[in-house]
Order: structure tokens, then sequence, then C-alpha cells
């Protein structure tokens, strides 16, 4: 579940920073944020990529369809 830590969890620290008017360290966390959740997408399709592939090449597949 370190997915909703990215969204929840980073906006209310955000929020937080905010509040407490410290602008800087806003945006260093919502910084992290965006690039932390691009690199787990990236990884996160390159897992897939690899099970989706694997499991095409590990299938016989005819003109029937699969078998």
């Amino acid at each position: 579940m370190h997915i909703v830590f990215f969204g929840s969890g980073g906006s209310a620290l955000v929020a937080r920073f905010l509040g407490e008017k410290n602008q800087k360290r806003a945006n260093e966390v919502f910084s992290f944020l965006i690039y932390a959740t691009i690199v787990a997408g990236i990884l996160l399709s390159i897992a897939g990529w690899f099970a989706i592939s694997c499991n095409i090449f590990n299938t016989r597949l005819s003109s029937d369809g699969f078998k």
C-alpha cells in the first residue's frame, strides 16, 4: 500500500508544511513525491511487462485460440 502513502500521506505532509508557512519544505516534499511516483510507475510497468511476456511465451497459441 505504498501508493496510498504517495497520495494521502504525501499530500498531508505538503499541507502541513504549507500551513506552517514553510513553502521551501513543501516544495521539496512535493518534488520527492512526484519523482517517487514516476520511479514506482516505471518499476511496476517493467514488472508487469515481464509478467505478461513470460505468460505469453509459456502459453501455446494456435488459430483456434489457447490450447
